[in-house]
């Protein structure tokens, strides 16, 4: 209640929202993403970029956890993760002026995202910024912070898995022919299952993002939104030789 009545206090916060953001339109990009307990990943047709993020260790043993245990991730948290690393793509895409060189005079004053994800729960969450599960609490403080931050137009919609192919292949090691031990041999695997990712560009989340993120998946309690960074991330072009796996 206190951080309510502050926020209503400051004038800095717009408590509006403009009537494009309220009217049905077909989206302006549309991403498609999917998480495992070992890894996420997903790709943009029309900003023709994708990621991959592999969990950390501390992540990757709260999956196999049990559910009573203070430490315990459910892969819910995870596929909201990658829905917000999407977001978090388009805002850098705009802010760069990435999104004006890839769509120029088509590109809308105020464009729309839509995220495509084989998890209802997460679509959910995504669409009412809201939830009954304590623990994803600090996660939608992020989406909030995003949204807050940028312009775009938000929403999520639910894809079969079966037709999730590309970012299932991403965020599933496993179903490479062989272990990848670099980014560089993991890159290859992604691109030769995906001939298109070739000439896309790579979207790196920025530690700072990724270290927030990991933070919110580990906090009991409610905390105040948090301070987002001022890098969200970078596109490159191309397979990078010179990074290990971006992790989280």
């Amino acid at each position: 209640l206190l951080y309510l009545q502050t926020s209503l206090r400051d004038t800095s916060v717009k408590w509006e929202k403009s009537i494009a953001h309220w009217i049905q339109r077909d989206p302006t990009f549309v991403a498609a993403g999917d998480a495992s307990q070992v890894a996420g990943g997903g790709l943009c047709d029309e900003l023709e970029h994708w990621f991959d993020v592999q969990w950390t260790d501390r992540v990757q043993r709260g999956c196999k956890l049990k559910s009573t245990d203070p430490g315990y991730v459910h892969v819910n948290m995870l596929e909201y993760v990658v829905v917000l690393i999407q977001l978090a793509a388009s805002i850098v895409a705009l802010e760069t002026g990435y999104a004006k060189k890839m769509l120029g005079a088509t590109l809308p004053t105020i464009p729309h995202l839509l995220v495509w994800t084989d998890n209802k729960v997460s679509k959910s969450w995504s669409n009412r910024v809201t939830s009954t599960s304590q623990s994803a609490q600090p996660l939608l403080g992020i989406q909030s912070a995003l949204l807050q931050r940028s312009n775009v137009g938000f929403g999520s919609d639910h894809v079969a898995g079966e037709d999730n192919d590309g970012p299932d292949f991403i965020s599933r090691p496993g179903r490479a022919p062989k272990p990848a031990l670099t980014h560089f041999d993991r890159s290859l695997q992604i691109i030769t299952n995906d001939k298109r990712l070739k000439s896309w560009h790579c979207f790196r989340p920025s530690v700072e993002f990724t270290s927030l993120v990991e933070s919110m998946l580990f906090t009991e309690h409610w905390v105040d939104p948090p301070n987002l960074p001022k890098t969200l991330g970078r596109f490159e072009h191309g397979v990078s030789t010179g990074s290990l796996f971006v992790r989280m």
